[in-house]
Formats: structure tokens, C-alpha cells, sequence
């Protein structure tokens, strides 16, 4: 399976907005939370495209705040922390990019926030079904691609 091309992204994440159904949060200003492993020069122009179509989708339905990427350096005691931060605060959508933040997520047992999990996940790691449509958790939805290392090198 390979990773999903950012207009498909897109289009799936307009669907998982509807999904979640903005008019059903407690008022029409909606607050994204992001997660990520690290920010990088070239990832930086996706995140501002990402956030532009986002604020297209809803259009004037809601007014959108983004919060501060929260990064975790690769560290999986931070990436906890993170997550933990945008449960706590003010965050009403939380969207996760990254290997490290996906583990952090998948050691999680309830979501108490609307969650969606975006990129790879190794297989080696987490095991999640390849036919599998839906995660079976409340407020947990992923677009993502299973990979594993193992199976790459034995290839």
C-alpha cells in the first residue's frame, strides 16, 4: 500500500470533517490541534496547503484557530505529553502526522477528543488490519499506510 497523495489526503480529511460534523462542537469556532515528529523546511509548505484547504472545507460555516504545532523529536514520552497537552486544553480536532506520534496514539485506549491519524505506521509495531475500514474507536479515525521494516528487508 502506498502513502496517500496529499490531494487525496485532502479529500478524505473533507470527508472525515463531515464525519465528525462541525456543527454538533459546542460553537462555531473550531480549534485544530497538530501533532507532529519533527518540523522540517519541506514539510512546512505542505502544513500551510494543509491548513489552507482545511479553512476551505468549512468555509464561513465556522471560524478555524490552529494552535502551535506541538513536535516531539522523535521521543515517545513526549509525543504522550502532546497529546495529553490537546486533551487538556482548549482543542477540539486533533490531527497526527508521524511514525513516533501514530505509536503514542496506538498505546492510547479512548480518544477523547476527535482524533485522525495521517501517514505511515509500521507494522513491525502496531498491528492494525489490512482490511480493516474503520478503526472501531470512538473519535478515532486514520488515513494511513502500513508499512514494515522486516518485511522490506526480507524482500
Amino acid at each position: 500500500m502506498r502513502l496517500l497523495s496529499l490531494h487525496k489526503l485532502l479529500k478524505n480529511l473533507y470527508l472525515l470533517l463531515l464525519v465528525f460534523g462541525f456543527t454538533q462542537l459546542n460553537a462555531q469556532n473550531i480549534t485544530i490541534g497538530i501533532l507532529a515528529d519533527e518540523p522540517t523546511e519541506r514539510t512546512q509548505p505542505l502544513l500551510e496547503n494543509l491548513k489552507a484547504q482545511i479553512a476551505a472545507v468549512v468555509g464561513q460555516s465556522a471560524s478555524l484557530t490552529f494552535k502551535e504545532v506541538l513536535t516531539n523529536n522523535f521521543e515517545l514520552d513526549k509525543a504522550t505529553a502532546n497529546y495529553q497537552q490537546l486533551l487538556d486544553n482548549d482543542t477540539d480536532i486533533i490531527l497526527s502526522f508521524g511514525l513516533i506520534n501514530n505509536i503514542a496514539l496506538y498505546e492510547e485506549k479512548t480518544f477523547p477528543k476527535p482524533t485522525i491519524i495521517f501517514g505511515s505506521v509500521n507494522n513491525d509495531f502496531i498491528n492494525l488490519p489490512e482490511n480493516q475500514t474503520t478503526s472501531g474507536i470512538n473519535n478515532l479515525s486514520y488515513l494511513i499506510a502500513p508499512i514494515s521494516y522486516k518485511d522490506d528487508l526480507e524482500a
